[in-house]
């Protein structure tokens, strides 16, 4: 019950991340990231069902066979990321949305400074007060 409820729960997170990729990146991008999960999926399900993760007793154990590609992975990826265009992209994206968060803020607050201000000096001075700074009185 629990390996199955497992798979369901890995199931669903792939699906919510490819939905995500489709949806910020583009189409072809996720169908690459469908077909690389598959076949990691595959890959780790084989190595599960022949028993080779659970096996401790070889060198190296079972489990470096799973985590080494993840490992590796992982550092080609910063690599690549931190090296391409692509990277150089998606930092100056990030930044441009920041900006942009940043200048509807302040535009939002500048709005709000106006209408307080606006609704400081929309107060009108009675006659009474007026006159006397002026030097006249008020007839009797």
């Amino acid at each position: 019950m629990t390996a199955a409820l497992f798979i369901g729960f890995v199931g669903m997170m792939s699906a919510v991340v490819i939905a995500l990729i489709a949806r910020y990146l583009n189409l072809r991008t996720a169908f690459r990231l469908l077909a690389a999960l598959s076949l990691w999926f595959i890959y780790a399900g084989l190595l599960g069902y022949f028993g080779v993760i659970k096996n401790t007793a070889t060198r190296p154990p079972g489990i470096v066979f799973l985590m080494g590609p993840v490992v590796l992975f992982l550092v080609f990826l910063t690599m690549f990321v931190a090296r391409s265009t692509a990277g150089e992209r998606l930092a100056m994206r990030r930044r441009t949305q920041s900006q942009r968060a940043l200048h509807r803020r302040r535009e939002r607050s500048e709005e709000r400074e106006l209408q307080i201000v606006s609704q400081r000096s929309n107060v009108k001075p009675a006659v009474g007060f007026t006159l006397p700074s002026a030097g006249l009185s008020p007839a009797p």
